[in-house]
């Protein structure tokens, strides 16, 4: 048998003039803390692949900024597009590079070329593209 204390005056109070806490508060109490945390949770892998993401990006950035440098040092007369290669994190060819590179060369005037070099990642939506255009000379004919 279970007793309910009594009151200054001698009586047994009620179930309302307890005080605590009733299953029913915890248990919500206990819902949103877990959604709480579920969200938490969530946003923080959203975090993750966002920051690996960036990581991609730049390292992507950073390969077609070196090949650009490399492409800028050849001889103009004899650029020529090339397609997909793969390479690695340091923008060596690679057979199984986590990365492709790609150069594509248009000539836009007599002896002006748009070079777009092209580096994508693995798991990157979109390449990154670097377009520089490369005077070719006055030809000795």
């Amino acid at each position: 048998m279970i007793r309910t204390p009594r009151n200054a005056q001698g009586r047994r109070g009620s179930l309302r003039n307890r005080k605590g806490f009733t299953l029913i508060s915890v248990l919500i109490a206990a819902a949103i803390l877990v959604i709480g945390v579920l969200a938490i949770a969530r946003s923080n892998t959203a975090i993750l692949m966002a920051q690996t993401d960036a990581g991609l990006s730049t390292k992507s950035l950073e390969i077609a900024r070196g090949y650009v440098e490399e492409v800028r040092a050849r001889n103009p007369q004899s650029l020529a597009s090339e397609a997909g290669t793969s390479v690695d994190e340091t923008g060596e060819l690679h057979a199984n590079g986590s990365f492709t590179r790609s150069l594509d060369g248009v000539q836009v005037r007599e002896n002006l070329l748009r070079v777009t070099v092209s580096v994508q990642g693995s798991r990157a939506e979109q390449p990154v593209q670097i377009v520089t255009y490369i005077y070719k000379g006055v030809r000795d004919d």
